[in-house]
């Protein structure tokens, strides 16, 4: 027979299992408007509603929670996208621009993008986590991109091109982008006046697009 206590402890057992990611969700918050290196254990303890034995017994370093905020925020995206290229049953010219648009409207126009702001300003200070990012978010994404490229070259839509250099033109301006959007006044580094993200995102990509285009490829 069922005690009357027994929702409670499945209730407190949810909580539990939820805990890790509100934590790691409150230090993505203040890694991002207080900067990794000036972010204590105890203010992401205050942001995430718990003391700060609770965050020491999930994560026993910062080194630790900045991680989890990666693996929390970013894995799965890369995973979700890898089989999105998989499925995709389309021109390889239409991948690419749905893919860097996708990009921003999932990670880089939202606080994860931000990560990539915090990488570039702070790399100097953590070393150790600027190569499991690397590791984690930037070398998957260029894996992803390869597969791209080589899809629409196997298929006769894209002429053979040097891989890295394809890779950096399509990541380097996103995560650019992404780093320079949430500072107003640093915007017009990447952006026009009156131009929005999505206006740059989606004629790079046609000018990415035309420039891997075989001859066969070509529109008429």
């Amino acid at each position: 027979m069922e005690t009357a206590s027994a929702p409670v402890t499945a209730k407190r057992s949810r909580r539990k299992a939820a805990r890790p990611g509100e934590i790691a969700s409150a230090a993505l918050t203040l890694f991002v408007t207080q900067g990794f290196k000036a972010t204590r254990m105890e203010d992401i303890a205050r942001q995430a509603g718990v003391s700060k034995g609770t965050v020491f017994r999930y994560f026993v370093t910062k080194d630790e929670l900045f991680k989890a905020v990666v693996m929390e925020h970013i894995s799965p995206r890369i995973v979700d996208w890898r089989a999105r290229v998989a499925a995709f049953d389309g021109a390889t010219s239409d991948l690419i621009q749905a893919g860097m648009a996708a990009w921003w409207r999932e990670i880089g126009n939202s606080p994860v993008g931000s990560i990539a702001r915090l990488f570039m300003h702070e790399v100097r200070h953590i070393p150790e986590l600027a190569v499991f990012y690397q590791e984690t978010a930037i070398d998957p994404g260029r894996d992803i991109v390869h597969a791209i490229v080589q899809r629409g070259v196997q298929r006769g839509e894209f002429r053979h091109m040097d891989a890295s250099t394809v890779q950096a033109m399509v990541m380097a301006p996103l995560l650019m982008l992404a780093a320079t959007h949430a500072e107003p006044q640093a915007r017009h580094i990447m952006l026009a006046p009156g131009q929005t993200p999505e206006q740059l995102i989606q004629q790079m990509a046609d000018i990415i697009v035309n420039g891997l285009r075989s001859s066969q490829g070509e529109k008429t």
